[in-house]
């Protein structure tokens, strides 16, 4: 499996590889381990489109 991490590229190199630790932690911690690739682009945010709904679909192992 792989994760893409998009970050800003005005983004501080070091807050950057903090964040890439972090994440890393976080799929660590649930037993996986996924290849996580930094990648750095600027990132277009539409300001007129309303978030509707968000939605966690992750279920633990043997959860309901």
């Amino acid at each position: 499996d792989r994760i893409v991490l998009v970050l800003k590229p005005e983004l501080a190199e070091e807050s950057a590889r903090a964040a890439l630790r972090a994440l890393g932690q976080v799929f660590a911690q649930r037993g996986l381990s996924p290849e996580i690739v930094l990648r750095r682009e600027a990132m277009a945010f539409d300001v007129h489109r309303k978030l509707r709904r968000v939605e966690n679909r992750f279920r633990p192992e043997g959860g309901a």
